[in-house]
């Protein structure tokens, strides 16, 4: 059994009472997220820190690759774009605390693509039908190797950290974030579970619980003012 987070977006406060919630119903569950852990909430450092200190295992999100371009690699153009994508809060922050961006860039840089657990594949944007079409004869269950093909097409719009297309149905259930719904929203169709509540826009963060490819509760905080006001 393991708890999936979803995109927390610098909202610090509300992620640490989901955080006690879950840990206080499920003890010493571990914990997932999807990614997207920084930029348009107020707490995007904190976030971090505590990603770290909790141990919680995180996949990455396009706004965390973003993030690293921008301390590592600051003329390209994913540097660029992180400019135009609620970076300004996260920059504020940290163009005052340099040394600090970049350990967190250290830390979040490390951070897979997938995960494979409990009957799921644990992604930030999923794996969209047009890249699924580029692995036939391939077998696509919990021993596929899929690493190498999410990263060569990781920054492609329909790749595992942009895409907003349908997704492909697999034999592992995907849980994903990236598309925000008001509610953890399943796809029967595509045996998809979206889990981004839009915490930075005010809404909740959600927290799915899974079994054997099974979701057997959905816990979510409410966003605490603080971390968008």
């Amino acid at each position: 059994m393991i708890g999936i987070i979803g995109d927390i977006h610098g909202c610090y406060h509300t992620l640490v009472t989901l955080v006690e919630k879950v840990k206080t119903k499920y003890p010493g569950i571990d914990l997932y997220c999807v990614g997207d852990i920084v930029d348009r909430g107020n707490f995007s450092h904190l976030v971090v820190e505590y990603i770290f200190s909790q141990k919680i295992h995180t996949t990455l999100g396009n706004h965390d690759n973003l993030f690293c371009h921008a301390f590592f690699n600051p003329g390209d153009e994913w540097a660029l774009i992180w400019e135009m994508n609620g970076c300004q809060k996260t920059m504020a922050y940290y163009s005052q605390h340099e040394e600090l961006w970049k350990l967190h860039a250290e830390f979040i840089r490390k951070f897979p693509l997938h995960y494979i657990r409990e009957g799921c594949l644990i992604t930030h944007a999923g794996v969209s039908r047009y890249i699924f079409d580029s692995m036939k004869g391939f077998v696509h269950d919990e021993n596929f190797e899929w690493g190498d093909f999410l990263k060569v097409s990781q920054n492609d719009e329909f790749g595992v950290l942009w895409n907003r297309t349908p997704l492909q149905r697999l034999e592992l259930l995907q849980v994903v974030g990236h598309t925000r719904h008001e509610e953890v929203y399943f796809s029967k169709l595509n045996n998809a579970m979206y889990i981004d509540t839009a915490a930075c826009a005010g809404n909740k963060l959600s927290c799915v619980i899974v079994n054997k490819g099974d979701i057997t509760d959905i816990i979510s905080q409410n966003t605490a003012e603080q971390d968008i006001l």
